[in-house]
This record gives structure tokens, C-alpha cells and sequence, in this order.
């Protein structure tokens, strides 16, 4: 699950 959510964090913040 962290890891799914780690990318998610991630590209939202790249997107921001």
C-alpha cells in the first residue's frame, strides 16, 4: 500500500 501511495504522492506533487 505505501508503495501505490508513495508514487501517487509523488506525481501529485510533480503535477502541482
Amino acid at each position: 500500500m505505501s508503495f501505490c501511495n508513495g508514487i501517487l504522492a509523488i506525481q501529485f506533487t510533480y503535477a502541482i
